[in-house]
């Protein structure tokens, strides 16, 4: 004798969801569907810029130099041309020109050019000796420096292109991690007395390529959509 089993079915699953379901559904679809203000070029231009004179402000006064001295103008004056060269760089690598942006292969030559020609203008100022009267600083402690504050730059620079490049991510992430190096290499050498070449190379050009590195690793997930 067979037993046969009866299923009954509730109107429970032909009725559809609640009220207050349906209500938290449609405020999560508006918000999505909300329309987000999106920075202008020209903002994120401004934004990026101030904060590497901030980094150069921030990381140029050093136990070497107390104050900024007359002899120091033309360091400062690198400075703030390695700012202005690095948010151009930057805002470049993200801005449409002519209905077309840079390939990564250019943003790659771009990270390189700055590279070069950083590493020229190290090795042009190096002459063996020190300021006269100023205690120098260690190589390790200007490339801490400058490596710390040019992550942070790094970090500052990624907020304002969050998610703004889906084309070429990690050249663009390499890009900002070397303009950022650069600019902090920049004010660290304001307050370093040390014209050794072997001083500048570690400690005033070593954080580049380190940075460089740090951000194409990280670009993918900060800077594609």
């Amino acid at each position: 004798m067979t037993k046969t089993h009866s299923f009954s079915t509730t109107n429970d699953l032909s009725e559809g969801p609640s009220a207050a379901t349906r209500d938290a559904i449609r405020a999560v679809i508006a918000a999505e569907l909300a329309p987000v203000r999106s920075r202008s070029l020209g903002e994120r231009a401004l934004l990026v810029g101030t904060a590497a004179l901030v980094a150069v402000v921030l990381v140029a006064p050093s136990p070497a130099v107390r104050g900024l001295k007359p002899a120091y103008g033309g360091a400062l004056l690198v400075g703030v041309l390695a700012v202005v060269a690095a948010t151009a760089s930057i805002v470049t690598s993200f801005a449409p020109f002519g209905g077309r942006r840079l390939g990564a292969r250019s943003k790659v030559v771009l990270a390189a050019t700055i590279l070069a020609g950083w590493l020229v203008y190290v090795v042009s100022i190096a002459h063996g000796a020190t300021v006269a009267g100023v205690v120098e600083t260690t190589a390790i402690g200007c490339g801490v420096r400058s490596f710390i504050a040019g992550l942070l730059l790094g970090a500052v620079a990624f907020q304002v292109f969050r998610h703004a490049d889906p084309w070429a991510p990690r050249q663009s992430g390499a890009l900002i991690g070397m303009a950022a190096g650069c600019v902090t290499a920049a004010g660290v050498g304001v307050g370093c007395a040390s014209c050794d070449l072997g001083h500048l190379l570690v400690g005033h050009a070593l954080g580049l390529p380190v940075l460089a590195l740090i951000g194409a690793l990280a670009a993918r997930r900060r800077l594609e959509p």
